[in-house]
């Protein structure tokens, strides 16, 4: 008959390299589960340059609404030559541009860019390679993103890489922002006015701060050519006034002043 083996005498003759082997996959199942705890902090963001390129962005926009403002009010004052209803409809535009350029600064500095969060479906599961290491205690500084090893990819989705500074998989599109230290979705670029990564898109559903960058520049843009057109028409009619010139029948943005004949 074969000999009856103990239990109790297997256990004792376990080595402690064996026990270290079974320690190491426990540590590696439970962290290809849930255990986003186990995973490396996150790096952290250049909070200083952010704030300074923060602050220039808030005082850039604020500084453009006030001379465009100022300027337009300040050539249609001094002219005079403008009716009511076309100062008003001015005010009105000039006001409205304000506003959406106000509420796209506020959504481009507090707004969400699109930032790639941490979270089983996002972190795991770990390539082979940042696993080994995460439980051998080595550091990842020496590596460089990895692809996506073909195991769920979705048949004709483009293919997504890790990122082994936030150990997030990211989409096509996504980026690591060095100063924000953070991947987000459809990046485009750090702006180093706003302190803020720019990133998302407008279609088919707008995402990320992309649609307030793009809101705030033409909200810019508008504003200048409100400016233009009618402090151009105050301009025109004053010159035309003050040269004496025979101004026929005025348009609906002038006075009758300018209307007089010799």
């Amino acid at each position: 008959l074969a000999p009856m083996i103990n239990p109790m005498i297997i256990d004792a003759e376990t080595t402690e390299e064996t026990a270290s082997m079974i320690a190491e996959s426990m540590i590696a199942e439970s962290m290809t589960v849930e255990r986003l705890d186990a995973l490396l902090p996150l790096p952290k963001p250049n909070l200083q340059a952010m704030r300074q390129q923060a602050a220039l962005g808030i005082s850039v926009v604020l500084s453009l609404i006030t001379v465009i403002n100022a300027l337009t009010f300040m050539v249609i004052s001094f002219c005079g030559t403008l009716d009511d209803t076309a100062v008003y409809t001015c005010a009105a535009l000039m006001s409205t541009l304000t506003a959406v350029a106000l509420a796209c600064l506020v959504g481009i500095i507090f707004g969400d860019p699109g930032v790639i969060k941490r979270s089983a479906e996002s972190s795991f599961p770990l390539p082979d390679e940042v696993l080994q290491r995460l439980t051998g205690g080595f550091a990842l500084d020496d590596l460089r993103n990895l692809p996506f090893p073909g195991a769920g990819q979705e048949e004709g989705a483009p293919p997504k890489t890790f990122c082994v500074r936030c150990l997030v998989w990211r989409p096509h599109g996504g980026h690591h922002c060095k100063t924000c230290q953070r991947c987000v979705c459809d990046f485009d670029h750090h702006c180093g006015v706003f302190g803020r990564c720019i990133a998302g898109k407008l279609r088919p559903v707008p995402s990320g701060n992309w649609p307030f960058f793009t809101g705030i520049l033409l909200a810019f843009f508008w504003g200048a050519v409100v400016g233009i057109v009618f402090g151009g028409f105050a301009l025109l009619a004053f010159m035309q006034k003050a040269k004496g010139a025979p101004g026929g029948r005025s348009s609906g943005l002038l006075t009758g002043g300018t209307s007089s004949k010799y």
